[in-house]
């Protein structure tokens, strides 16, 4: 049997192939183009949504901020200004006056407290003596207690003096305390 290969039949076949094999290259170049734009838009969008959230906690914040000016304020106010060590120790001496104790201050001394993250904060520590009345020295030792400042009592000795030698008696309260203070 003869076969007859017409040379446009071959020709034609060729230029099939060829064709054919452009076309999958071009394809498969299509796909990587395009799979290639894709990871760079999920990427672009994934930025946006973080640029998006950081944009919203900032704006959160920023409410967070404004709606607590007055707390912040309040805790301020439990805390010793810098520059306030005088003016503390001034209510202090006012505190044992409004509450009839003769008192006496041995030590004012800067002191530190640890922070609920470990830091360092500044505070002020006082050591005095206040004497007078069971009434009076318990009612200064309240005032201490709740003075508008941060303060932590770390000493407190309360006893009865007889002095024999007026035939008198009063108390005495030996107080050690520290106030936080602003740095």
């Amino acid at each position: 049997m003869k076969t007859n290969s017409h040379p446009k039949t071959k020709k034609g076949l060729t230029i099939s192939v060829f064709a054919l094999v452009a076309s999958v290259i071009l394809c498969v170049g299509m796909f990587l183009i395009i799979k290639g734009q894709n990871e760079r838009a999920s990427e672009i969008s994934t930025k946006n949504q973080i640029v998006s959230n950081d944009r919203e906690n900032i704006r959160a914040i920023e409410k967070v901020l404004k709606d607590t000016v007055y707390e912040r304020s309040l805790l301020d106010s439990y805390v010793i200004e810098p520059e306030g060590s005088i003016n503390f120790i001034e209510f202090v001496e006012k505190l044992g006056l409004q509450n009839g104790v003769s008192l006496e201050i041995h030590t004012i001394e800067p002191s530190s407290w640890s922070g609920a993250n470990g830091e360092l904060l500044e505070a002020l520590t006082l050591q005095l003596t206040a004497t007078g009345s069971w009434a009076n020295v318990y009612n200064f030792f309240s005032s201490v207690e709740l003075m508008p400042y941060l303060t932590k009592i770390e000493r407190v000795i309360i006893e009865k003096v007889v002095d024999k030698k007026t035939d008198s008696e009063y108390w005495r309260a030996d107080i050690k305390f520290s106030t936080l203070k602003k740095i």
